[in-house]
């Protein structure tokens, strides 16, 4: 494996296949013009992309390098100016059909429109207190872990990284006021994150 000192070294490796983020497969490398160094995502498919920042150096309120949002919000809120996607990160084997395993293991991702959605109501609960802008970072994951900790027997750490037992813990809050009948396995799938948001809001 390659490691490339900055994302903008990573592109310059890279063959940039389109700009239309919307036709970048689940697994495609998202690339930005960002000062020197550049910027990177990995597309979640759909327009959407999920950032690699380091979540400790990214405040909330600038829910930009970390998470989930959609090409075209990122580029928006930022100014940076987007260069188009590539199947490789550079030299780098690609990783397009390696993140979605099929129907009931595929990435799912709410709207920019769900996320703000989420983030007025975690503020009404008191649980998060950043803009709802739909993009979510730290400070909303946060809110949502302090949300399942006090209604769904979650015990990990309030720290803004999600991971299994986050994910378990959102699905049985979907499965008690919000409709979901599915697994709980950790894997959000559109069922499950429909659940969420109805309980949620309801």
């Amino acid at each position: 494996m390659t490691t490339y000192p900055t994302a903008a070294a990573a592109r310059n490796a890279s063959r940039i296949e389109s700009t239309n983020a919307a036709t970048a497969p689940v697994g495609a490398i998202h690339y930005w013009r960002y000062p020197a160094e550049g910027h990177v995502g990995i597309s979640l498919g759909r327009g959407q992309v999920l950032m690699t920042g380091t979540p400790d150096r990214v405040p909330d309120q600038l829910g930009k390098n970390f998470g989930v949002t959609s090409v075209g919000h990122y580029t928006r809120v930022t100014g940076n100016p987007y260069l188009g996607w590539s199947r490789r990160n550079g030299s780098n084997e690609t990783i397009i059909g390696k993140l979605d395993t099929g129907p009931t293991k595929s990435i799912t991702v709410p709207s920019v429109e769900q996320w703000a959605l989420i983030q007025t109501w975690l503020k009404r609960l008191g649980r998060y207190h950043g803009p709802a802008d739909g993009v979510p970072g730290i400070n909303t994951w946060k809110g949502i872990q302090r949300t399942v900790a006090a209604r769904a027997g979650y015990t990990g750490p309030i720290d803004g990284v999600p991971g299994p037992n986050t994910y378990k813990a959102m699905q049985r809050y979907a499965a008690a006021g919000g409709g979901y009948t599915g697994p709980i396995d950790g894997v959000l799938g559109r069922n499950s994150w429909r659940g969420f948001i109805q309980r949620l809001t309801s």
